[in-house]
């Protein structure tokens, strides 16, 4: 018997042994403590065939089938083709060689199988959910930053992505300047870290790679005019709207990778890279509130007593207490009845 047919004959007598749970995990490179996330997002046949495929080598689609009903439990064969089943759940990805596959990774497995699966993500305990979020968001920044010491004190001019905070209007301008065809897909960061009730349903992507949602079959495509009412409704949901030349994102700063990174990063107004500041007219205020509910960064605040930044004879007490942290996203004018708020680019 071969060595391939001998590990395949073992995992089917074994089934999910403590040894082959510890095989699928150390081959998925998934943190020591993963066990629950992994039986939650995989299935017994998935983690049985990662258990017996080599990491780091490329296969051709023949022989991950091969290898995938060799190691299953179930006598019926896929009804789906089990090369893309596995490629659209991110159990495989695209190998080194043109029309190959390799094995995939716990966290792009992870990232898909919250924003796809969210129900079943929501039943892994939330001590345990949390955490692995934590190690997600930690990775993500190790990512950008590459680790290095030297970029993350001189983070104050440094900007890893070209992510760009712009008020409505222009991103409404850059989606009808866009060629390419336009997809939606649920957003991974509400989706992964649950910290607020926005809607998931209003990421606009135009990446059509190999690892991208669409070509996973995780997006779908949709009009200019589509795309614009998704931006619209966004900003009704005071979500701040970032562009970059991949897509249109709907933020919150509960969950957001971007701007949770950037305070933790201490590079909250050089990125995402700003392009407008606030200004307030205070003599037009009339100190209804509405600005306070809607800005998401502290730029704005209302006088409980007297203030330096308030005027003597100034009728509202709202003013602007930190002008530093404002990205220049306009969720704030967009609601204000008098017209006391306007946006300069800088």
């Amino acid at each position: 018997m071969s060595q391939k047919n001998s590990t395949i004959q073992s995992n089917k007598e074994t089934a999910l042994s403590e040894k082959t749970a510890a095989a699928a995990r150390a081959h998925f490179k998934a943190p020591e403590d993963s066990a629950v996330i992994m039986d939650k997002m995989l299935t017994e046949d998935e983690q049985l065939f990662i258990s017996a495929a080599e990491p780091d080598r490329d296969y051709e689609p023949r022989e991950i089938e091969e290898l995938f009903y060799g190691c299953s439990q179930n006598p019926e064969p896929e009804p789906q083709d089990p090369v893309l089943r596995l490629y659209h759940r991110g159990v495989i990805d695209p190998g080194e060689k043109e029309g190959a596959y390799r094995i995939g990774n716990f966290w792009s497995r992870l990232d898909i199988f919250a924003t796809e699966e969210l129900d079943l993500y929501m039943t892994i305990p939330e001590d345990i959910r949390l955490k692995t979020e934590d190690a997600y968001l930690k990775r993500y920044e190790e990512s950008l930053w590459d680790a290095d010491p030297e970029k993350l004190n001189a983070a104050g001019g440094f900007r890893p992505t070209e992510d760009e905070v712009l008020p409505i209007e222009d991103v409404l301008t850059f989606i009808d300047g866009k060629d390419e065809q336009a997809y939606l897909a649920d957003c991974d960061c509400r989706s992964l870290r649950q910290a607020c009730k926005a809607p998931r349903d209003l990421c606009i992507t135009y990446r059509t790679g190999p690892y991208s949602f669409v070509r996973r079959g995780l997006a779908k495509p949709i009009t200019k005019e589509e795309a614009r009412e998704i931006v619209l409704r966004s900003e009704k949901e005071g979500l701040v709207h970032t562009i970059n030349p991949g897509g249109v994102c709907s933020c919150c700063t509960d969950c957001c990778y971007l701007f949770r990174t950037a305070e933790d990063k201490g590079c909250l107004g050089t990125w995402p890279k700003v392009s407008y500041r606030i200004e307030l007219d205070a003599d037009a205020c009339v100190g209804c509130g509405r600005c306070l509910e809607r800005c998401r960064f502290g730029v704005l605040s209302a006088a409980d007593g007297p203030e330096k930044n308030v005027k003597p004879e100034q009728k509202s007490r709202v003013f602007i207490a930190d002008i530093d942290r404002c990205q220049g996203c306009g969720l704030c004018r967009s609601t204000c009845p008098a017209d006391a708020l306007r946006l300069i680019r800088i």
